[in-house]
């Protein structure tokens, strides 16, 4: 029996998608949305809310616009310093945001009280960050996350376990997550745009997503 002369053949391998389908992209992909979809619909309710009004609404707008961008930052960054750099970004715009009506005492305490609580758990954060770029030699979160998953990894003993829970603490404090949560209702005194941007759709919603990213490879 003779078999027919074939020609050329193309082997297609299949393998699983790298990039934006997994786990942590797919997070930091929705966490991209937030501050962008969300920030344009209250940009857009300002117009109405400072209807009639001008004084400090070109700093408000700027200041809200810088919030959002840094927000932007945070979630597409794949360098844990720089994501950092720009948790401690958004903590000082949001003490300008909710202390607008800084004439009233109420908004004052309250941006206070707000940039304290949040700057000291970046702080915390910043340092949990520093040992894990030393340990694992690289500032890519996404490295290390994939070093910290890996089998017979050497990103493990005390020091990452410290390192860990001071990254939990920052995210705790940003999210007003018990017990650092004492600082949100007195945030309220904002303007209702920032209330609802920051509180309810961005800033509080970056520590949630800062553990839902490092979750799948820390979780013990």
């Amino acid at each position: 029996m003779q078999v027919p002369p074939q020609g050329p053949r193309i082997l297609v391998q299949l393998r699983p998608a790298q990039g934006r389908l997994e786990a942590p992209d797919d997070v930091e992909v929705g966490g991209g949305g937030s501050p962008v979809g969300v920030g344009a619909l209250v940009m857009i309710y300002c117009r109405w809310y400072f209807a009639g009004k001008k004084a400090g609404v070109g700093q408000f707008s700027a200041v809200l616009l810088a919030f959002a961008g840094a927000m932007y930052g945070l979630v597409l960054t794949d360098d844990l310093i720089v994501l950092v750099m720009f948790w401690e970004i958004t903590s000082i715009l949001s003490y300008l945001l909710i202390g607008f009506y800084h004439a009233r005492g109420a908004s004052r305490r309250a941006a206070l009280q707000a940039l304290l609580v949040t700057t000291l758990g970046g702080l915390a954060m910043f340092v949990g960050a520093v040992i894990l770029v030393v340990q694992a030699g690289t500032n890519s979160l996404s490295a290390i996350l994939a070093a910290y998953a890996a089998p017979g990894s050497t990103l493990t003993g005390p020091l990452i376990d410290t390192a860990i829970v001071l990254l939990l603490v920052g995210a705790l404090s940003k999210s007003a997550i018990f017990p650092f949560h004492f600082w949100l209702p007195g945030a309220m005194a904002a303007p209702t745009p920032v209330s609802a941007y920051l509180h309810a759709a961005a800033m509080v919603k970056a520590g949630i997503y800062l553990i839902a990213r490092c979750a799948p490879a820390f979780a013990f």
